[in-house]
């Protein structure tokens, strides 16, 4: 199997935004777990799981929007947004990380 049929872009669009999905339904649905491991277990304010719970809500568009990009996109515009949407989840994700560290 060549790598040009496995590293394909609309494959990897479809992937990462079915990751992006289940990441944020599970950060819906164990907001608790996820506040305590980023505020600390003593730390836990009444609002951080709703806190967490609206922070998972609110990136899975961008899961959403990579599949119907992958699905409507064709060509080399496809190309170029599978190459550059990992990118903007691990800028995000590590922004948050920065930002958020002295925090917890």
């Amino acid at each position: 199997m060549d790598i040009k049929e496995i590293l394909t872009p609309k494959n990897m669009l479809i992937t990462l935004g079915t990751i992006v999905i289940i990441m944020s339904l599970w950060g819906m649905t164990h907001g608790d777990e996820w506040a305590e491991i980023g505020w600390g277990e003593d730390n836990v304010l009444a609002h951080d799981e709703a806190y967490e719970e609206m922070w998972a809500l609110h990136l899975m568009p961008l899961g959403v929007m990579a599949i119907v990009t992958a699905l409507v996109v064709t060509g080399k515009e496809l190309a170029k947004v599978a190459m550059f949407a990992p990118i903007v989840i691990v800028n995000m994700l590590v922004g948050m990380f920065i930002l958020t560290r002295d925090n917890g």
